[in-house]
């Protein structure tokens, strides 16, 4: 009897689980959703698991008679390897007899300038090059007989170096999102792909655009350069990845073959592969050298996101919305193993120090072992809420949706919690004066904290269904609150009494803004419309008119002149208040708005969308002048200081502040000392974690 041939039972492909509930139902991945509808159409239990075969009698006896043979093979020629292994341990410990004894006459050449102050002419230039370049030895190749064991080679310094950390500068040139970066090996390229569908190559010692690469037929998600810093690698939504020569400055080639989106490129230490991730979820490994396709690995279930190589170019590790990491072998192309600690898509991944890795999800931050494989950190994400406008205190949650932490932010610890709801808190809002702190939650309940104290002062209930946003007038008067039971409700922090409700929506309030006067009420709705109340008469004003979908978030100027609204339809509205009309509508390129604000000059606006990039526009003026955004897509949410015209922002990592008037970005701090700690250790992650703001012109 043959063995049992495995192919999947509907196409004859490679199947890769089989059906528990038929019998010897091999499938493979694209047909496993058909065979889920056959199941569905019969209405019969169908459940899936790895391939099992039990073998006959037979066979199971010719299995064991084979390793017996092979087992006895495999002790034969482990005695040969130890005879030809005793030879080459003889020949190494010879060769690294006489390199050690060449490397300390180096350290000894090197020692005697040390104690030098005056130097004669040669001493005085060997000196000089000394301190403008740098020693890089290739690493050892201990088992090749035809290969020096020593290679060592001098490179310049790059003259930014110095000044990388202590100065930010702003790169323009680029008219979208900056999707991806990768610095050159010597600090002096800066390469950028982006939504605009080119890549620039940017000079960091000039600070000037060095090249621009156009070819690709939309946004540019990834770019790298390979380790020789003579090719530049980039992945597009084009379905393709390219290769462009740094030298020439022109395309070298175009690997094509997917389906799908490319997300994610990477190139092995040794310039001769490249490794990209797709959409299709699909991982192709390319031959530079021989411009074809290697080899592909398959095993996700959904979109590859991330990949990265290990520093011996053994292992790919790449990063899935399957919830998983996968560990395959380069030299052995099969998959190696599979991580499943994430809760949800993986990100980003990067190799840090210990031979640790570390891989981000959508709201976990998860260190493990590459070597054990098992778990050694998780933390969780803080979503934030709101800052103060003395910029000292930031309110943010994690896990625990009923809790609340305060921090202070010049201090980076948290101060307190605030503790009371009993479900999901949905909105939260500090008063001016930074005394107080507003929260509403999905228990229905409006709760009013001290902030110094963290003690809650009052609890306002009334309210039917859960509460979705909350203000409190600039005088600490009045605290307003919006529902999902379709009412305003005034509510006296004084008398902590219910002083007015407003009705008048046809479906949920998201959001609530008040004029700084604390006359005026502004709501927006589910039901598109946003509606004008007078606080001080309790009475509807006016409805204005013109959003097509779900009004999300509302801001008023601090003169009292404009409105500004953001609705899920994509498109941000201005309307004059005094006039009680539409002025502006800016629309058309970006996705649903989610928050918004307007800076002290009553003309600039900031506002987050759902692409997880923060925007900040000019009334008046055309597209976005900025966009923020993170390379790796966490969710950013932003903050205005209205007082200084400064925009905070956190992507659940850090916050990081922007000047809008040098455009200076700094960070203000990591939101865990651990994840500082391994910041500070692997300075690499900055650039890649903490968002990025992109000058549009």
């Amino acid at each position: 009897m043959d063995f049992i041939s495995l192919k999947c039972k509907t196409c004859d492909n490679k199947p890769i689980r089989q059906c528990n509930s038929c019998l010897k139902c091999y499938l493979c991945d694209n047909c496993t959703q058909l065979h889920i509808k056959c199941h569905e159409e019969q209405e019969s239990e169908c459940i899936f698991g790895k391939i099992r075969i039990k073998l006959p009698e037979d066979k199971i006896k010719q299995l064991k008679n084979s390793i017996k043979k092979t087992i006895e093979t495999i002790e034969k020629y482990k005695k040969e390897i130890i005879t030809e292994g005793l030879k080459a341990l003889n020949q190494i410990q010879n060769k690294m007899r006489s390199s050690f004894e060449y490397l300390d006459m180096m350290i000894a050449d090197y020692n005697k300038l040390i104690g030098l102050k005056i130097f004669e002419e040669k001493d005085y230039i060997r000196a000089e090059e000394i301190i403008k370049t740098d020693l890089v030895f290739d690493y050892p190749m201990l088992l090749d007989a035809e290969v020096d064991f020593i290679k060592v080679h001098k490179i310049q310094k790059p003259q930014c170096k110095s000044q990388k950390f202590n100065k930010t500068y702003t790169l323009q040139g680029h008219t979208g999102i900056v999707k991806s970066i990768s610095f050159s090996n010597d600090d002096h390229y800066l390469v950028s792909g982006s939504s605009d569908k080119t890549i620039v190559v940017w000079d960091l010692i000039e600070k000037r655009q060095e090249a621009i690469f156009i070819g690709h037929t939309d946004q540019v998600l990834s770019v790298t350069i390979t380790y020789d810093n003579q090719l530049i690698i980039s992945g597009s939504d084009d379905k393709t990845v390219r290769v462009w020569n740094l030298n020439s400055k022109c395309q070298d080639m175009i690997f094509e073959g997917f389906r799908s989106s490319v997300n994610t490129v990477a190139v092995t230490h040794d310039n001769k592969f490249v490794i990209s991730g797709s959409t299709d979820k699909s991982i192709k490994v390319w031959n530079l050298i021989e411009k074809n396709l290697e080899y592909e690995f398959k095993g996700h279930t959904s979109n590859v996101n991330r990949i990265i190589i290990t520093a011996d170019d053994q292992y790919v590790i790449s990063g899935s919305s399957d919830n998983s990491i996968i560990l395959w072998n380069m030299l052995g192309k099969y998959q190696e193993d599979i991580i499943e600690y994430h809760p949800s898509g993986v990100n980003f991944i990067s190799m840090i120090y210990n031979n640790q890795c570390l891989s981000i999800c959508d709201n976990k931050f998860i260190v493990w072992s590459l070597d054990e494989k098992k778990l050694i950190l998780e933390l969780p994400f803080y979503s934030a809420f709101a800052l103060s406008q003395d910029e000292k205190t930031l309110i943010t949650c994690s896990d625990n949706r009923t809790i609340l932490q305060v921090w202070d932010i010049k201090e980076k610890y948290i101060q307190g919690e605030l503790q009371g709801h009993l479900k999901e808190i949905k909105c939260v809002t500090i008063s001016k004066d930074n005394q107080f702190a507003v929260t509403g939650s999905s228990d229905s309940t409006v709760k009013v904290w001290n902030l110094s104290s963290r003690q809650q002062i009052a609890n306002f209930k009334g309210h039917l269904k859960e509460v979705r946003t909350v203000v409190i007038t600039n005088d600490n008067q009045f605290v307003i609150s919006g529902s999902e039971d379709l009412t305003i409700k005034v509510w006296n922090l004084q008398s902590k009494i219910l002083e007015k409700e407003f009705t008048g929506h046809a479906n949920f309030i998201n959001a609530i803004a008040i004029s700084s006067d604390n006359k005026f009420i502004v709501s927006g709705s589910s039901d598109k419309t946003i509606k004008v109340w007078n606080l001080y008469e309790k009475q509807k004003e006016i409805n204005l008119l013109g959003h097509n979908d779900t009004v999300v978030c509302i801001a008023i100027s601090n003169d009292n002149q404009y409105i500004v609204t953001g609705s899920r339809e994509k498109t941000i509205r201005v309307w004059n208040l005094s006039k009680k009309k539409i002025i502006r509508a800016l629309k058309g390129y970006f996705s649903s708005i989610l928050n918004i604000s307007i800076a002290s000059d009553n003309r600039t606006i900031v506002f987050s969308t759902e692409d997880k990039s923060v925007r900040i526009w000019k009334i008046g003026g055309g597209r976005s002048e900025q966009i923020i955004c993170n390379l790796d897509n966490f969710k950013s949410r932003s903050f205005l200081n209205t007082a200084e015209n400064k925009v905070y922002f956190t992507n659940g990592i850090g916050l990081v502040q922007l000047n809008l008037g040098t455009n200076e970005l700094k960070q203000k701090m990591i939101l865990h000392p651990e994840i500082e700690k391994i910041f500070k250790d692997n300075h690499h992650l900055y650039p890649q974690l903490l968002p990025k703001a992109s000058i549009i012109a």
